[in-house]
């Protein structure tokens, strides 16, 4: 917390920050915006494994609702179905 308060109240601003974008004006910030928890600023491997595979648990799990959702009958179309009437 002392580093961000030193940052945004004691570091003069830079002048050359627009400049070394190639032309393109970037917004100003005066300060240092880092990880808020100094732990998880470089999350481990087993980290990003674990974060792959719940991704792809979520899409798996949210592709069996879906398809259960979408193999439903739909009584509108039987109520309005007139084919049976046609004998």
């Amino acid at each position: 917390m002392s580093a961000f308060l030193f940052n945004l109240l004691l570091k003069p601003p830079s002048p050359a920050n627009g400049a070394a974008a190639g032309g393109v004006n970037q917004p100003f910030v005066p300060y240092n915006i880092d990880w808020i928890f100094p732990k998880l600023r470089r999350p481990s491997r087993l980290w990003h494994i674990a974060s792959t595979g719940v991704i792809g648990l979520v899409g798996f799990f949210s592709k069996i609702v879906i398809d259960l959702q979408c193999n439903q009958p739909n009584l509108s179309e039987q109520a309005w179905n007139y084919s049976d009437l046609s004998d």
